[in-house]
C-alpha cells in the first residue's frame, strides 16, 4: 500500500484494513471476506483493490507460494511477482527488502533513493539512477542498508540542505 503514498498515509490505511480483517493481515482469505466498498472506505484505491484481489487469487490457486520465494534467487522472485497484474519491479524489490529481509537489494527505480543519491553524490544534481548504479556496486552485499540511509537522507537532510557538502559546511559554522 506504500507505493505512491506517504509512509504515514499508508500506515493509516493499513491499520484500517487490519481492523476490517480483525487483526494482523496474514492470509488472503482474510481479504476475501472484506467487500471492495469497505476497502474503499478504509482508503484503498479501486486500482489497488483490483491488484490485491489478483495477488489473493494467485495465492489461493497455488500459482504464488510466498514460502517458495524465501530462498529463491532475486530474479525468480521478481519474475514470479511481476507476473501478477499490478505488481511491478519496484513492488517486487520492496517485497524482497521488507518481507523477505534481503540485504542485497538496490531499487534504482525508486525516486526517493534517486533523490538521496543526488543529494549525497551529485550536489542535488545529475541522474539519480546512474548515481545509484555507479555507487551501488561499493555497497554490495548490503545495498538494502544503503537504501535505508539514502531514504533517511532524502527525507531529512535534503529538505534543508542541497547536498552533503552544504550540510557539512553549515555544521562547521555552528
Amino acid at each position: 500500500m506504500e507505493q505512491q503514498l506517504s509512509i504515514k498515509a499508508a500506515s493509516a490505511i493499513y491499520g484500517r484494513v487490519e481492523q476490517l480483517v480483525g487483526g494482523a493481515l496474514e492470509k488472503p482469505e482474510q481479504l476475501y471476506r472484506v467487500s471492495d466498498e469497505a476497502l474503499r472506505q478504509a482508503g484503498v484505491s479501486k486500482r489497488k483493490i483490483e491488484y490485491i484481489r489478483h495477488v489473493c487469487e494467485h495465492v489461493e490457486s497455488g500459482r504464488l507460494d510466498f514460502t517458495e520465494l524465501e530462498g529463491a534467487e532475486a530474479t525468480t522472485v521478481i519474475e514470479k511477482l511481476t507476473a501478477i497484474k499490478g505488481i511491478g519491479q519496484w513492488t517486487a524489490e520492496m517485497f524482497m527488502m521488507f518481507s523477505l529481509g534481503r540485504l542485497d537489494v538496490l531499487s534504482v527505480g525508486d525516486v526517493g533513493l534517486q533523490r538521496g543519491a543526488k543529494w549525497l553524490y551529485g550536489n542535488g544534481e545529475g541522474d539519480g539512477k546512474k548515481l545509484l548504479i555507479y555507487h551501488g556496486k561499493a555497497w554490495a552485499p548490503y545495498e538494502t542498508v544503503a537504501c535505508l540511509y539514502l531514504w533517511k537522507a532524502a527525507g531529512t537532510f535534503a529538505e534543508e540542505y542541497r547536498s552533503l557538502e552544504e550540510l557539512l559546511h553549515h555544521g562547521n559554522q555552528c
